[in-house]
């Protein structure tokens, strides 16, 4: 790209322990990684012959949802001996251990569109995950994960979440109890959040360090119906190790039920949820300091003609620096699947966030509150917020890869909004165009065996008349990621 790296952050003595860190996690994720692939090796091999493959217990997005108990029974060998590991004769207690090694390349030219002078860069990022899951059939259960994230050239500066010696990712303890007819189990430590997938709190797998909350979490579980109760803080990211703790200024709680599929339509999942978000540190156009904002709406996910529906909508209310809140938030995603032999997937996406019309005191930006940082695409350039978005995807299997193109075009949801980047507004004025961009992307994920996986994508951003009014010029993105786990 023609730039020069920045220097490395981590010089100095918390620099030379990270390294020292560094150096034992990957060397273990080494170990780990050709560990893997004698064991896939080995599976390929037994797949050939008439021994059916060892029952595998795959890994999850989210990895304390994953449940090894099904390899109880079985002869285990490679890295599946060290995701199941009974510590009792009977098999009532034992222990899960898996991690993760990344590492990805980033090219950004330019980052807000180059308005104000925004750089180019060329980022190197890794992480490497570990955790240890202590279960038992009785319930009670503890979990822990380490994370060290590292990353190089990213400019004009270094995100928290981009760059962090080792510290704790999560550590948790789960109580159950059951009264009647009722499960209830309390989660009370540092966490990750999830919520029937809801889109308004999302993991953030996309930059190199998720996220994670600390405090309690009950979920009650009673005749199909789902009730989840939190109140916690995001996590202040610091560089030291173990340095990691709870944001202070900023506390959120939600309720969300997920009711039974009987009283779903076409027995999908109908969930309805309110979210209370606190904080002292709200960013918008025309506001900024304290902000309490209420978010309620339903979520509903199922099947109707062959499509797989996903539709979500959501009002707020609160107040931001002493201004009423009033925003609004939907999206619909409708995905189908053609041509069993060689499966090709069609789907089409309409999301719709408010933002602030003039002539108002009230604050109408949409807040997406912990989104998926790439929800728009793989680009890092647009915040999910005063905008409306639209588009449609192709996707097909060939070559043992997923072959997908897109394209969507933004736009502002009013003449008089922002555009957001990284959670802020872009300092520049976009006249009264609303046409924002047209993103054009390309992507393959191609999985290893059965513990990695290659992921690339090329994105154009085309600026269109708001952002060529405020000097915008059209960006390019492009990365490529390799992935080990077990």
């Amino acid at each position: 790209m023609g730039h020069a790296f920045p220097s490395d952050p981590g010089s100095g003595a918390p620099g030379r322990l990270f390294r020292r860190a560094l150096g034992t996690l990957a060397g273990l994720a080494i170990a780990l990684t050709l560990g893997a692939a004698g064991q896939a090796h080995a599976q390929l091999r037994a797949d050939e012959g008439p021994l059916a493959r060892t029952p595998a217990c795959p890994t999850r997005p989210y990895r304390w949802q994953e449940d090894c108990r099904s390899l109880a029974g079985h002869e285990l060998g490679g890295l599946d001996a060290w995701r199941y590991r009974p510590l009792t004769a009977d098999g009532d207690v034992w222990l899960t251990l898996g991690g993760e090694a990344r590492v990805r390349m980033d090219l950004l030219h330019d980052a807000d569109f180059g308005i104000g002078g925004a750089p180019a860069y060329t980022e190197v990022a890794g992480r490497l995950l570990a955790h240890a899951d202590l279960r038992s059939r009785a319930g009670p259960r503890a979990f822990i994960q380490l994370a060290v994230v590292q990353q190089t050239g990213r400019r004009p500066n270094v995100r928290p979440q981009d760059e962090s010696a080792i510290d704790v990712a999560q550590a948790f303890v789960d109580a159950p109890l059951k009264v009647g007819d009722a499960t209830i189990t309390a989660r009370v430590g540092r966490q990750e959040i999830d919520l029937s997938g809801n889109r308004l709190v999302a993991s953030r797998d996309g930059v190199t360090l998720r996220r994670a909350f600390e405090g309690a979490k009950v979920d009650v579980v009673l005749g199909g119906a789902k009730l989840a109760i939190l109140s916690v803080r995001p996590m202040d990211l610091r560089d030291d190790p173990f340095a990691d703790r709870a944001d202070r200024t900023e506390r959120f709680n939600a309720v969300a039920l997920d009711l039974p599929p009987a009283l779903s339509p076409g027995g999908g999942l109908l969930n309805l949820y309110f979210l209370d978000r606190d904080r002292s540190d709200a960013r918008w156009l025309r506001a900024q300091g304290n902000e309490r904002r209420y978010s309620f709406g339903v979520r509903y996910v199922g099947q109707a003609g062959g499509w797989r529906i996903e539709t979500q909508a959501t009002g707020q209310t609160g107040r931001v620096a002493g201004k009423p809140i009033r925003a609004y938030g939907a999206a619909l995603s409708l995905d189908r699947e053609f041509a069993p032999d060689r499966p090709v997937a069609i789907g089409f996406d309409l999301v719709a966030a408010s933002g602030d019309k003039a002539g108002t005191r009230r604050i109408e930006t949409f807040d997406p509150v912990y989104p998926n940082n790439f929800g728009l695409s793989d680009a890092p350039l647009f915040f999910q917020t005063n905008y409306v978005f639209g588009g449609g995807s192709l996707s097909t299997r060939w070559a043992g890869a997923v072959w997908t193109a897109g394209a969507n075009l933004l736009v502002r949801h009013s003449t008089s909004d922002a555009v957001y980047a990284s959670g802020r507004p872009i300092p520049a004025a976009f006249g009264t165009e609303r046409l924002t961009s047209l993103l054009s992307q390309v992507s393959v994920r191609r999985p290893i065996a059965r513990n990695y996986e290659v992921y690339a994508s090329l994105v154009q951003a085309q600026a269109l008349g708001a952002l060529r009014g405020a000097g915008g010029r059209t960006a390019l993105y492009s990365r490529v990621q390799f992935t080990a786990r077990f």
